[in-house]
């Protein structure tokens, strides 16, 4: 609907991003350059950052250009909870099943869900 009425050739600001559409700023590279650190050097991260910021825009165009078969991306959406509730996402979205598992409550369960399903692979 939009893209008739503004005679855009793409739907702006879709959840996959192209690449080549980003404007490389200085911020931008700087965050390349970081998570691009942390794959050459096998390490974890956390993309952190104000509303608004490209957090997710950043994560996603990263990410695409990784080889799935080599990495696992864990896209955790995670604004509630406890330290110990957070460890236990991060172990299920990898498939182990944490030490001492106690049940998890129904908001848990609920924010298990949602964060499984808007996880890329």
């Amino acid at each position: 609907m939009l893209e008739a009425y503004f005679g855009f050739k793409k739907t702006p600001f879709s959840d996959s991003p192209d690449a080549k559409q980003l404007f490389a700023s200085q911020a931008w590279n700087q965050v390349k350059a970081r998570l691009q650190f942390l794959v050459d050097h096998h390490g974890a991260g956390l993309l952190t950052g104000e509303v608004g910021a490209g957090k997710s825009t950043a994560a996603r165009t990263f990410s695409a250009g990784l080889n799935p078969n080599l990495y696992k991306i864990l896209y955790l959406h995670w604004t509630s909870g406890s330290a110990l509730d957070l460890l236990r996402q991060i172990a299920l979205e990898l498939g182990i099943e944490p030490a001492h598992y106690r049940a998890r409550s129904p908001k848990a369960s609920c924010i298990s869900t949602a964060a499984r399903s808007s996880i890329p692979f």
